[in-house]
């Protein structure tokens, strides 16, 4: 059966519930009906400027109402939207994008002399908004059509560029919401970076389901979720702790109708936690080619479940290769990546795509992630895979982070080396993590070396950069 867009979605949404919030943050409400007007005199701001349907056009900015207008619009024009991260060096972004044809951005309105890209200033951009009617007639747009390039995380090398339609965005967010039932009179809340797949998911379940995203500046995820009656959070496992450390917080975490907590290992002793609050989590695997979430688990899930990754969702097909790989397929996959080169369609003759994470379902269905293949090394002639390790350290008390890399020994080659991040007050003890880690894996891949979690907590990480832990772990042991 043919399912709208989300461009049709918002259209719909203007005019059946015209008045309904749209975006809603600290200092203003948008309806639907002034979201799709500001969209539409935004597109032809756009084609009034040159910008052409197939066209790619890369987007670096903060989150913001004008960021959602902006990409809706883009995507109203044909044109092809490359969010791209706000802490990427010029020059490495400027080298990602001529890599796959783009010759403008958009950026914020603070002078800068240093892109060499045509650039438009935000404020050129929506300069001329206004209600009269459209100066520049909109081209049909077709959802099947190349509609966005995201990069990948990078975390064990250099970013992909991961190329959409709008179609895969839009079955993913469908397939979501008729897992989480996401519609009217629901709000999320925008947590993370619109660069991200996990960001963008949010904008294309609220033009679905007819809900609201809110933005915040309040760092004080408790406070906002009240003052803005949130109903749905994306968060890390980082984010829910510290919220939950606060007893007045949880009777606003009880408000919720769902926590979609992803990201690495979560501790078992978090899960536990919020189950005994009976708080709403949904625990989640997805990835940046699968347009967001692949996985995850059902309402009402007991708490052994709540350990997995949960079952795949609708317009999503998985399955275990022979060898313990995780291969994806459906509706919501993406075209490839693009390189300097063309278009590299890496799937196999049936359309499987190989994601390099290992795994396996349970008798009841529910898929168990145990890693990536890329991240595994050899000590001494065993396999280690640090996430099994990562695993095992989030299930000790006071662990509420991990992350395990290889380093390089005269004797065996490499030697796994933790970094783990402590709840609130509690020091590192290497040796009684090394005691409890004895009673769970064997003993050549316990960590030699355990050191303190090595940089700033920041919201919007969904991924880890295991090759800055492995950086930090060589320079701490004066390799």
């Amino acid at each position: 059966m043919p399912y709208p867009s989300a461009l049709d979605r918002l259209a719909q949404l203007a005019r059946e519930t015209p008045l309904a919030p749209a975006l809603v943050s600290d200092a203003y409400t948008f309806s639907y009906q002034q979201l799709q007007q500001k969209v539409l005199m935004v597109a032809a701001n756009l084609r009034a400027l040159g910008l052409q349907p197939g066209e790619r056009v890369a987007i670096c900015l903060p989150n913001s109402e004008a960021y959602i207008v902006l990409l809706l619009a883009i995507l109203r024009s044909g044109v092809v939207a490359v969010p791209i991260s706000t802490r990427f060096p010029h020059s490495q972004a400027e080298h990602m994008l001529n890599n796959i044809g783009v010759g403008k951005l958009i950026f914020d309105n603070t002078p800068n002399e240093n892109w060499s890209l045509k650039a438009f200033a935000v404020n050129e951009i929506f300069a001329e908004i206004g209600d009269g009617e459209l100066k520049t007639a909109l081209p049909a747009f077709d959802p099947a059509s190349d509609a966005t390039v995201l990069f990948t995380s990078g975390s064990s090398g250099q970013p992909k560029a991961v190329l959409h339609s709008l179609h895969s965005h839009d079955l993913s967010a469908i397939g979501s919401n008729a897992n989480l039932s996401f519609g009217p009179e629901d709000r999320w809340l925008l947590s993370l970076p619109l660069y991200h797949v996990g960001g963008l998911g949010i904008l294309f379940r609220a033009m679905h389901g007819g809900g609201a995203i809110v933005f915040s500046d309040n760092t004080d995820l408790a406070a906002a979720i009240a003052s803005h009656r949130i109903t749905h959070a994306s968060l890390v496992a980082t984010q829910l702790y510290r919220i939950m450390q606060k007893s007045d917080s949880l009777p606003r975490l009880k408000t919720l109708k769902a926590v979609l907590l992803g990201g690495s290992a979560i501790p078992s002793s978090l899960l536990r936690k919020a189950t005994e609050h009976n708080l709403p989590v949904f625990t989640t695997y997805g990835s940046t080619e699968m347009a967001s979430q692949v996985t995850t688990t059902p309402p009402d899930c007991p708490l052994e479940k709540l350990f997995t990754s949960g079952k795949p969702l609708a317009h999503r097909q998985v399955c275990i290769s022979p060898g313990g790989e995780i291969l994806v397929r459906g509706r919501t996959r993406f075209k490839g990546y693009l390189t300097p080169t063309g278009l590299l369609e890496p799937f196999d003759a049936e359309g499987w795509f190989a994601t390099g994470d290992l795994g396996g379902f349970d008798a009841d269905g529910y898929l168990h992630m145990t890693g990536r293949k890329d991240n595994m090394f050899i000590s001494g002639g065993e396999n280690i895979q640090p996430e099994e390790i990562e695993q095992a350290l989030c299930q000790i008390d006071g662990v509420l982070q991990a992350v395990v890399v290889p380093v390089a020994d005269d004797e065996f080659g490499q030697l796994p080396v933790a970094f783990v991040r402590m709840q609130a007050g509690m020091q590192i003890d290497s040796e009684a993590i090394q005691r409890c880690l004895a009673a769970k894996i064997a003993r050549f891949k316990i960590p030699r070396h355990i050191f303190a979690w090595p940089f700033p907590e920041t919201q919007a990480d969904m991924k880890i950069n295991r090759l800055e832990f492995t950086a930090r772990a060589v320079e701490l042991m004066g390799k």
